[in-house]
């Protein structure tokens, strides 16, 4: 394998390591994530794994975000 730069996490500053996801969260307030969704854990409204990094549409406007069988976020507002 080689090692291959990830361009939309440029600006991460943060990261959240679950069991077997990873959330990112960017200095603009997004957040991205991958891996096993078995239960929904990624956010992304469905549960399909995402083996790249993804946008969660849902979110913005984030400050923290945790992760360990579950995903959570905290808003700015």
């Amino acid at each position: 394998m080689i090692p291959t730069q990830v361009k939309q996490l440029n600006d991460v500053y943060k990261i959240a390591c679950g069991k077997y996801h990873s959330l990112y969260l960017s200095i603009g307030g997004l957040v991205y994530a991958c891996g096993s969704n078995t239960f929904g854990q990624l956010g992304t409204g469905c549960k399909s794994n995402y083996f790249t990094p993804t946008l969660i549409e849902s979110l913005s406007n984030v400050k923290s975000i945790a992760g360990w069988h579950y995903s959570a976020a905290l808003t700015k507002d």
